[in-house]
């Protein structure tokens, strides 16, 4: 089955002034942003940029020495690094304007660059979410408010925008592109849908792979409404996170993955043929059921209880010191601490976290399965934990 790697071993020697920048091209985009790019490429402080070939093959270095320097949930690897340095279509690329920010205190985590195309267009790139907790908390938080991660990606966008007129001297078109990957997505999109008006016909198109829609109410109109046709969103055949807060009146497009279950979030999963994904007409049952149940617990929730129960469960997971959300499940004692803090939650709670638990075992906690035995990690239990923390 053939993805984005291999899209760009066939394609990559078609530079964009011969076969024009496509939906495949915007993953591959937005998935870089998940690279940890401090120190090569230069920030936002900086206008010189750097050779996207260059970037990339100092990235390769880097991640045999630190492999963490690969963020979130996408299975981008050196493979996929190697296939961007030897395409044409991208390698003459130049990236700048890099930003990482994690910060506890704002429960923000953002990072975001910007492609300078070797066709005069400009793309800015999302990251999504990463392994932190706090990148974690902040996807809930965008059930109820405006997080800083949105506003930070407004202010970016608006930046970048700002600069490409100054640069070009000329109202030269809609040459921003915009995209992201899972959170990233929602970030492309909030921040189009609130540009100043008079810097909407400079937006070419805004991608969100796979990412959560924004909360009814808390904006004047959707990203629909604002950007029309420009506005993209591509879904893999199961998604969650992509059909939180669905809005009806906004189209998608629903493409294949070679995974099954949460693990088709990863766009290094989704279908390709030739220059566009392949495509299916509906999401699988099981998707479906689960989209069911996450709108009867918490979509439907009033925007106050549902930053109660937000700020209760990610209080919870925290509880034994873990800042990645895979150092909960690290050892035994790391997810006791958790299990007692989420005995004194009321139930709602405890079935959030049991679903996030199983999705998270799913996709790539194996090591709980492998060393440890489940019962230890509920012993000894009671009558009353048996069913749950009580409400």
């Amino acid at each position: 089955m053939a993805n984005i790697v291999d899209y760009l071993k066939w394609r990559g020697d078609i530079l964009l002034d011969d076969c024009p920048f496509n939906d495949v091209d915007n993953l591959v985009l937005s998935l870089l942003s998940y690279l940890g790019f401090d120190g090569i490429v230069p920030s936002e402080r900086s206008n010189k940029t750097v050779l996207l070939s260059d970037a990339c093959q100092k990235m390769i270095e880097s991640i045999k020495k630190d492999p963490s320097l690969i963020s979130g949930l996408s299975r981008i690897d050196t493979t996929f690094l190697e296939a961007l340095i030897d395409s044409p279509r991208f390698a003459k690329a130049r990236l700048g304007k890099y930003v990482n920010r994690l910060d506890h205190n704002k429960n923000m985590q953002f990072a975001g660059l910007t492609i300078y195309l070797p066709n005069g267009r400009r793309f800015i790139s999302y990251r999504g979410t990463d392994g932190t907790l706090v990148g974690w908390r902040e996807n809930l938080d965008l059930s109820f408010k405006i997080t800083a991660a949105d506003k930070r990606a407004a202010q970016y966008l608006e930046a970048r925008i700002r600069e490409y007129l100054q640069d070009t001297q000329t109202a030269a078109g809609a040459h921003i592109l915009v995209g992201g990957h899972s959170k990233g997505g929602n970030l492309a999109s909030y921040a189009a849908t609130v540009l100043p008006q008079e810097l909407l016909p400079y937006i070419d198109r805004v991608w969100s792979n796979d990412g959560p829609n924004m909360c009814p109410g808390i904006l004047d109109g959707t990203a629909h409404d604002i950007l029309g046709e420009k506005y993209i969103r591509i879904l893999p055949q199961f998604s969650v996170v992509g059909m939180i807060f669905n809005d009806p009146q906004t189209p998608f497009t629903i493409v294949k993955s070679s995974e099954t279950g949460m693990m088709a979030h990863d766009g290094i999963s989704w279908q390709v043929e030739r220059d566009h994904f392949i495509t299916c007409s509906d999401f699988t049952p099981e998707c479906k059921k689960v989209n069911e149940a996450f709108s009867s617990w918490y979509t439907d929730l009033p925007l106050e209880k549902r930053e109660a129960m937000t700020n209760e469960l990610f209080d919870a997971l925290e509880a034994g010191g873990a800042v990645y959300f895979n150092e909960i499940t690290a050892s035994a004692s790391s997810l006791r601490a958790v299990l007692s803090a989420l005995m004194n939650t009321d139930r709602r709670t405890w079935s959030v976290f049991a679903d996030l638990f199983g999705a998270l075992v799913s996709a790539s906690a194996l090591t709980i399965r492998e060393q440890m035995n489940p019962r230890q990690l509920f012993s000894p239990t009671t009558d009353k934990d048996k069913d749950g923390p009580s409400q």
